[in-house]
């Protein structure tokens, strides 16, 4: 055995992979609440949206939409919402009116939030 032999040491190769660890440690949680708060941002957007085509249906019919499908059949909506927390148009709660139409449209909690 040659003792020029060319290489890193075991200290070397566990000294990078600790130093790698902690800039994931420090980056994937920032990385993370990113995420998040993207979330949050994107779905309070796309309620917004969803109620202001639900008024604008309101003042042009004097009544509200049935469903949510009848705002992209009226062209008020160009597609179902999404709910940025579950990549899905269901799972929205409605409140309704007394004919039970669709008076607003709110999203469930998410996470216990």
């Amino acid at each position: 055995m040659k003792l020029n032999q060319r290489g890193f040491t075991i200290i070397e190769v566990l000294f990078v992979l600790v130093m790698l660890a902690l800039l994931v440690s420090i980056a994937l949680p920032r990385y993370l609440k990113s995420l998040e708060t993207a979330k949050k941002q994107v779905l309070h957007e796309t309620l917004n949206q969803t109620r202001e085509a639900i008024n604008s249906y309101y003042r042009d019919t004097s009544s509200f939409p049935v469903s949510l499908e009848t705002l992209v059949e009226k062209g008020y909506l160009n597609k179902l919402p999404i709910n940025p927390y579950n990549n899905s148009d269901k799972g929205w709660s409605y409140e309704y009116d007394n004919e039970k139409n669709i008076r607003d449209i709110k999203t469930p909690l998410v996470n216990g939030k």
